[in-house]
């Protein structure tokens, strides 16, 4: 699992997160790799705002992933993540490794 982090109330990748992702994901060994991407929002905010927010950070990893030949075979919202009692570290998404592509 690789973990991508925004800024609050933000759906946008900053270049650090860009840059971990292409760091990891330009190994052509990886090209074709299948994944699914999971966002979280922390507890601020009420719960339908914070679903949409999940959904868009799923969404702005998926899109940044089809760039680099990544399968994404789901891109879900999950709302509030509540993992951390440091705020910050809930404001992510997950891209988790299934198995190979075609």
């Amino acid at each position: 699992t690789l973990e991508v982090y925004f800024n609050f109330n933000s759906a946008r990748l900053v270049e650090t997160e860009k840059r971990k992702i292409r760091s990891f994901f330009e190994n052509e060994e990886l090209k074709g790799l299948k994944v699914e991407v999971y966002g979280y929002a922390d507890c601020i905010g009420s719960e339908v705002y914070n679903l949409k927010l999940s959904k868009k950070r799923a969404k702005a990893v998926s899109d940044f992933l089809k760039v680099f030949g990544v399968e994404v075979v789901k891109a879900e919202g999950l709302g509030e993540r509540k993992e951390s009692e440091v705020l910050c570290l809930n404001r992510k998404a997950e891209i988790v490794f299934i198995g190979e592509g075609k």
